[in-house]
């Protein structure tokens, strides 16, 4: 469950922090675009186990990936130190009970008896 939960968040930062809408690919030009996102998101990824390395931290997860891209792109050259980078706070994963919800139909299901009928004589 938690890998499934990474994978997820990593492919969503390559669509939306790295703007990489479509991971498809037909020409040539697209190709390379797709692999230099893929480099440049592994170069990202390595800052940020730098960083959570420098700083003691188990998950180089909690480390914000768009911090790191930004640290990358202006701080870097800046001379902003790779400690700098903002962390998410660790978060315990609770594993909440699971309801099934019935939706085959357009009307919720009777909780209560219905009223008596009057006999019509």
């Amino acid at each position: 469950m938690h890998c499934a939960w990474c994978n997820e968040t990593d492919v969503r930062h390559l669509k939306r922090t790295m703007n990489l809408e479509f991971l498809r690919a037909r020409t040539l030009a697209n190709v390379e675009r797709v692999l230099l996102r893929a480099i440049a998101y592994n170069l990202v990824r390595l800052a940020m186990l730098r960083a959570a390395d420098l700083r003691g931290i188990d998950d180089p997860g909690r480390v914000s990936f768009a911090d790191a891209c930004r640290w990358l792109s202006t701080a870097n050259a800046a001379g902003v130190p790779l400690t700098a980078l903002l962390t998410n706070p660790a978060r315990r994963r609770t594993s909440r009970p699971r309801k099934l919800k019935y939706r085959g139909k357009n009307y919720g299901v009777l909780k209560t008896r219905p009223a008596p009928q009057k006999q019509v004589a």
